[in-house]
């Protein structure tokens, strides 16, 4: 093994952890303004931002005037992605949403 490959990888290292840190401070910085959207429900908004990271899906349920829109729309001013509300209903099909 010769020093120039261990100080490559040294250096790959680094910016990795420098590329984390970034990350890191960014989420900070999305969660901190979640929370002052919508305040006291900093585990929803927390759990909402790791489904994200995750590139998952998440599902908000519950009563009226919670909320919910008002989150997602933040997050959609945020990260400046798309927010379009779909109103649930007991025969909502598949179809109906995607076209």
């Amino acid at each position: 093994m010769s020093a120039e490959g261990a100080g490559n990888r040294h250096s790959d290292s680094t910016d990795l952890v420098q590329s984390v840190d970034r990350t890191s401070q960014k989420l900070q910085n999305a969660l901190k303004q979640m929370n002052r959207v919508l305040i006291g429900q900093e585990e929803v908004n927390r759990l909402v931002l790791a489904a994200i990271v995750a590139n998952s899906h998440v599902m908000m349920t519950g009563m009226p005037g919670l909320g919910k829109s008002r989150l997602l729309g933040s997050i959609n001013t945020i990260f400046g992605l798309s927010f379009n509300r779909i109103q649930g209903t007991n025969d909502l099909m598949p179809m109906d949403v995607i076209g």
